[in-house]
């Protein structure tokens, strides 16, 4: 949703928190143009504290929500498969 990934890359030869700085530091903020809800979610996925990550079908259930709001998919005509020569 980024375009990056929520923490930087850790240091090999460094102190714990080097190797993982997902361990003590919050992720990257998301921009501006990521839609509030799906931030949250995301946010919500990389808590630090286990217990307070959704559970696999609270995500997937916020996600068909949001899923359900997008309008509706292009259909796409005049489209056809050729095969290669």
């Amino acid at each position: 949703a980024a375009g990056h990934t929520p923490f930087p890359k850790g240091v090999r030869d460094g102190s714990r928190e080097d190797r993982y700085p997902q361990l003590g530091r919050p992720p990257e903020p998301l921009p501006g143009s990521v839609d509030p809800e799906v931030a949250e979610l995301i946010l919500a996925c990389l808590a630090f504290e286990p217990e307070r990550r959704p559970a696999a079908a609270e995500a997937a259930q916020a996600l068909e929500g949001l899923v359900d709001a997008l309008p509706q998919r292009p259909v796409l005509r005049r489209f056809r498969i050729r095969p290669r020569v």
